[in-house]
C-alpha cells in the first residue's frame, strides 16, 4: 500500500486558524483557505507516465483502492514501494489557490 508524498511537506507554508488551514498561493500570493497542492514544475501525470515506462508496467495491472482517509493507494506492495521512491525523488510542489489551480489546468 502506498501513495505519493504527503502534502505535509507544506505544513510550514500553511497556518491553522479556527480549525481551518490557510495557505499563500505561490502564483497570486493571496492567503486563502481554498489552497491546493500542485505538482510543479513536473506534473503528476508526467511523473506517473515516466514511472510506468521506466518500470515497464502495464497500467491495467495496477490495482488501486481508496482507503478510509479517501487516499488513493496502490494495492501491490512491490509496485507501491517503487512508485513511492520514484515519486518522492521526482516530485516538487507549489501551493495554489483554487482559482489559480483551475486556470492553469493540465499544463502538459
Amino acid at each position: 500500500m502506498c501513495h505519493f508524498k504527503s502534502s505535509s511537506v507544506y505544513i510550514s507554508h500553511t497556518d491553522l486558524s479556527d480549525n481551518i488551514y490557510y495557505g499563500v498561493c505561490d502564483h497570486c500570493k493571496i492567503r486563502t483557505d481554498n489552497i491546493t497542492t500542485d505538482h510543479f514544475p513536473i506534473p503528476f501525470k508526467t511523473i506517473f507516465e515516466d514511472f510506468i515506462q521506466l518500470e515497464n508496467i502495464e497500467v491495467s495491472i495496477i490495482d488501486v483502492y481508496q482507503n478510509e482517509s479517501n487516499e488513493i493507494r496502490i494495492s501491490n506492495k512491490d509496485i507501491a514501494l517503487k512508485w513511492r521512491i520514484y515519486h518522492d525523488k521526482m516530485a516538487s510542489y507549489r501551493l495554489l489557490c483554487g482559482p489559480c489551480n483551475s486556470s492553469f489546468g493540465a499544463y502538459v
